[in-house]
This record gives C-alpha cells, structure tokens and sequence, in this order.
C-alpha cells in the first residue's frame, strides 16, 4: 500500500490487508507491529517484532535488495524497548533462545544477544547473562587510568603515556555488568579518562567495535589512534560502529574519553571472529608493540534498494529509525525531511520525529521539547487513535 494512505486508513482494515499478504512479505510482516506498538498492545507488539528477527533468519543472504537485513535491525531495536515491559518472561526468554541469532544481521544479533542477557538476568542467571555479555564483545572487566591533563575536550589532542602502554602502573580494574563502562577520575579531577583492555585476534580480519557515548573521545590501538569521534562541524551520532582491522595477536584498546567533573559513561564491544578479551590483571597483561598506523572505518547502517516511491518512503521511515537508535539529529533530520515530501500524512513518521527531535542534544531542551510537541500534536490530528502520541502530549504538558 502507499504510504500516502496509511494515516487515513482504520487499523483494523490496515490488518486485513497485512493479513492476505504473503509469509515471506517482509514488508508486510514489519508493517503489522507498529500497528500493535502504536496503539500500546504490547504483548501483540513484542510476538509481531520478534516474528520479523524469525523471519529474517529464513531469509538471511537472500537477494532481496536488503530489506529483511535492515527490517530485523529495527525490529531488534522496537522489541528491545519493550524488554521488561510486557509480561510473561520467561516464555519469552525461551521464544529468544529459539532464534537462530547467527543469521540475523550484526546489529540485530548484538541485540539479540544484549536482551537475553537482560531476561537471564531477571531470572537470576548471571552467569548466563555474562555469557551472552561476553558473546557481543563485553568481557568481564575493562582497566581505568586517569585523570590525565585538566581540559577535557582539547586534552583528547594531547599526548599522554596511556595512549600507548607506557603508564600500565595506574591502570584501576573495573569489573563489568552489561557493556557499561562508568570511569571515575582519580580525585574527581576533570581532564581525560582512559578505559583500557587487551584482546586476542586468533586470525587476521575485522572486528566490529560499537561505542555509545555523549562525551567526545578517541579511540587508541597498540599506542596509534585508531577513530576519532570529536566533530567541530557538528554534533557527531550518540553511537558509532567502527570496523578495525585486527593482525593475528595480542593487541592493546584503549578508549581515550572526556571527563567532565571527573567522570564519565560509556558502553563499549568488541567484538570478532576470533577475538576474545584478557581476564588476568593488568601488571601481567600482554606487552604489545606500537602500531605505525591504525585505521578504523565507520561503519553506516545498510539500506535496502528501494525501486518504487513507497518503498523509497519505507527506507527514508528506517533510515530516520536508524539515526534515532544512533542519537544522529543531522542524519535523521535529512530522513524525515525526505519523508515529509514523500509522504507527508505519514503518522508513524511524526512520532518518529517527535522522539528525535525532543532528544536533539544540539538545542535547548525547552525549544527541542516544543519541537517534539508539535510533532505530537501533527500526528494525533492526521489519526487521533494513536495512543502512545496522546500519552506522551499529556507528560508534556505536565512537565
């Protein structure tokens, strides 16, 4: 169906027609759980994501243009919002532990992997929590050193021992639960924050490293810096997936980040065929020669080929997903716009917008609330059913 039509549809003629469409439609089977998501059904919402990641992994490696891959990346993202949310835990557990997670594009698998880390623990099984943990590239405890200099952002530029493996004294064992990393200065002095772990790449080949931050960092391997997030132009994406080339061997990674305050968050993984992180202290940890040079590529989130208007309103709808699940206000700007031409009475779309825009770090938090109010305000015009919408005007108005 267009796009054009779906605000001035009924649901439940939307569903018939979903309904008559073929098992292998992937665009269908998507088009159902928002439908369920957006009027908060969310038990019915949860069964639907999850039965796009099902059907994906039928599909994986099908010459399809790419829509199942990057269908299951944001159905991964929509269902890992509703973990906790919905009752019924441990038969969900089981629903995830079914998928063959293995088929399932990089970022949908590390999700995966992240909310089964999640139920097990909710069901008191840390131990089966850590290893899902240690399967999307977090391993049991990264090293803090720091603080070093006094200016957070410009001493990100400047030299210090801990780049490379010259200052291993200092190095703090930090033990891990999930993929946060929180780094605390010593003395609670501002300047730069280093969280420092070992790996060892069996073979030669990329591994993926993912970085979600709100503070500007770098990122060192074997003592040459590898990636570097700090964007004067613009306000760089909350999260960047990186693909470092790793030789066989011991290699030293170091996440080089600004502390304001002394302090600072962050998730971090790593992970690789191949690749696994030291467990033993930091005095005894591999000495790794200097790198020359390392260079990691950032990695973009892959859309399908779009041959029709509809399905090219259908990529610009995931590519604005994707920037949101990134925190890319220029990315997801530029996808709404192209949207808004396409298919202007698009509803899903405006509360799309209205999460990115309210979240818009680069603005004021009244004028991007506002913003985000007004998208609100939009979509309940073009289908006053959306319940979600109406909930969230009402904690506007609250707060």
């Amino acid at each position: 169906r267009d796009l054009h039509s779906f605000p001035t549809r009924r649901s439940s003629d939307l569903e018939r027609a979903f309904a008559t469409a073929k098992d292998d439609d992937a665009r269908a089977l998507y088009g159902r759980a928002p439908l369920a998501h957006e009027r908060g059904d969310w038990d019915r919402a949860w069964d639907l994501w999850w039965a796009v990641l099902e059907g994906a992994t039928h599909h994986a490696g099908a010459r399809d243009g790419g829509w199942w891959s990057a269908l299951a990346d944001s159905a991964a993202h929509k269902l890992e919002q509703l973990v906790g949310e919905v009752p019924g835990e441990r038969a969900q557990a089981e629903k995830l532990a079914a998928l063959d997670a293995g088929k399932l594009p990089a970022e949908a698998r590390l999700r995966v992997l992240g909310m089964r880390a999640h139920y097990a623990r909710r069901l008191g099984r840390e131990a089966e929590a850590r290893g899902f943990d240690r399967a999307r590239g977090c391993p049991d405890r990264w090293f803090v050193a720091g603080t070093y200099g006094s200016m957070p952002r410009l001493d990100l530029a400047t030299r210090f021992a801990a780049d490379g493996d010259g200052d291993r004294g200092r190095l703090r064992a930090l033990g891990m639960r999930g993929c946060g990393l929180t780094l605390e200065g010593e003395k609670g002095r501002a300047g730069v924050i280093y969280g420092v772990q070992w790996f060892h790449a069996a073979r030669g080949g990329e591994a993926m490293v993912t970085v979600e931050a709100d503070a500007p960092w770098r990122l060192y391997v074997d003592g040459a810096m590898a990636f570097d997030a700090l964007s004067p132009e613009r306000v760089p994406p909350r999260v960047r997936r990186l693909a470092l080339p790793l030789a066989a061997g011991w290699h030293r990674v170091a996440l080089k980040i600004a502390a304001v305050g002394g302090r600072a968050e962050a998730e971090v993984a790593l992970v690789g065929d191949g690749v696994t992180a030291y467990d033993g202290d930091a005095a005894h940890a591999p000495v790794v020669a200097n790198a020359p040079a390392m260079v990691a590529r950032a990695l973009a989130p892959a859309m399908p080929e779009a041959s029709t208007t509809t399905d090219r309103a259908l990529v610009d709808f995931l590519a604005a997903h994707a920037a949101f699940r990134d925190g890319d206000g220029d990315a997801g700007d530029a996808a709404l716009a192209r949207l808004g031409e396409r298919a202007p009475k698009f509803a899903p779309a405006l509360l799309l917008a209205a999460q990115l825009w309210s979240e818009d770090s680069s603005r004021p938090s009244r004028l991007a609330r506002d913003r985000g109010r007004r998208a609100l305000e939009r979509a309940l015009a073009l289908d006053p059913s959306l319940d979600p919408a109406r909930y969230n005007l009402a904690l506007y108005q609250l707060n």
